[in-house]
Parts: structure tokens; sequence; C-alpha cells
């Protein structure tokens, strides 16, 4: 009887240390699952800010690329402009246009800023604007290196206007959209 009466007092004592046992276990187990839960909340949390940050960063490199692009066509029209100005007066006198012309430092900035539309159009996406980049610097040779008679000039010359115009436009648009208005 000595034997169970040890038994019944430890069972009596491992009884009342039950309840409290299983509220330890229930309440380490509610814990580490709230901090399973506050660090999962935490990690997205995390990746959310950085999708953030990566869309920021990417709003601010394809703003300051276009915005570049469009100063950058703005100076391709002026020299385009000077180059067709040089062009017309020598085709105003009936005779046929040769390269010699032009004044070398207008044809190089015009050049230049060819070479420079191309990269700049090609660090951005979407084919509609790197479409519209290619027709504009399309028109711009046309303008210089195609046209032999003053129709001809005059033609190719309105021609780059409009695509101008039109390009001006596109980079405008994806502008607003970059700075967050919704067109």
């Amino acid at each position: 009887m000595a034997d169970e009466s040890i038994l019944v007092s430890i069972l009596d004592s491992v009884a009342s240390m039950l309840p409290s046992l299983v509220g330890t276990l229930i309440g380490g187990g509610v814990t580490l699952l709230a901090t399973r839960m506050t660090i999962r909340h935490q990690n997205e949390l995390e990746d959310k800010k950085r999708r953030l940050t990566l869309e920021d960063d990417w709003r601010q490199y394809e703003r300051e690329n276009l915005t570049r692009l469009q100063e950058t066509i703005q100076h391709s029209m002026r020299a385009s402009a000077k180059c067709y100005s040089q062009m017309l007066e020598y085709a105003a006198t009936g005779r046929n246009y040769i390269e010699a012309i032009i004044d070398d430092n207008d044809s190089e900035a015009q050049r230049h800023y060819l070479e420079d539309i191309l990269l700049l159009s090609a660090r951005l996406p979407g084919d509609d604007l790197n479409d519209a980049m290619t027709l504009y610097r399309e028109k711009t040779r046309r303008v210089t290196l195609e046209s032999h008679s003053e129709s001809q000039l005059n033609a190719a010359m309105n021609e780059l206007l409009i695509q101008y115009d039109a390009c001006m436009a596109l980079v405008g648009q994806r502008l607003r959209r970059c700075v967050g208005g919704n067109e």
C-alpha cells in the first residue's frame, strides 16, 4: 500500500500541475503562432516597401530619361531647322542640294541629337515610343539627305514637323503618366 499511496500522491501532484502545464503549453503555442504571424506580416510589409521603392526608382529613371528625350528632340528640331534654312537658301537659287552647303557644326549637332534620341528611346519601354522616335529620325534624315529640290525639301520638312508634334505629344503623355497623372 505504501507504493500505492506514493503513486496516488504523485498522481495528485501531477493532476494539480496539469492545468498549469496545459495552460503553459497553450500560452506558448499562442505566443509562437502570434510571433509567426507578426514575422510574416513584417516580411510582407518589407516586401511591399521594397516593391514601392523599386517602382519609385523606376519612375524616377523613366522620368529622367523622358525629360532628356524631350529636350533632345527639341534641340534636334532646332538643328534641323537651321539645316533646313541653309538648304532652302541654296535651293532657292535653283541649284541642287549638295552636303557641303550645310554648316559643319549644324550638321554635326543634328547627327549628335539623332544619336541621343536613339539611345534615350532604346532605354525606355514601349514600342509606340520607339517607333515614333525611329520615324522622327527617318524624317529628319529625309530633310537633309533625300531632299534635292525646294519642293522636296519643303515637303520633307512638313512631314518632320508633323512627326515632331506627334513625338512631343507622346513623350509629354508618358511624362505626365510617369509623375502620377493618369491619362
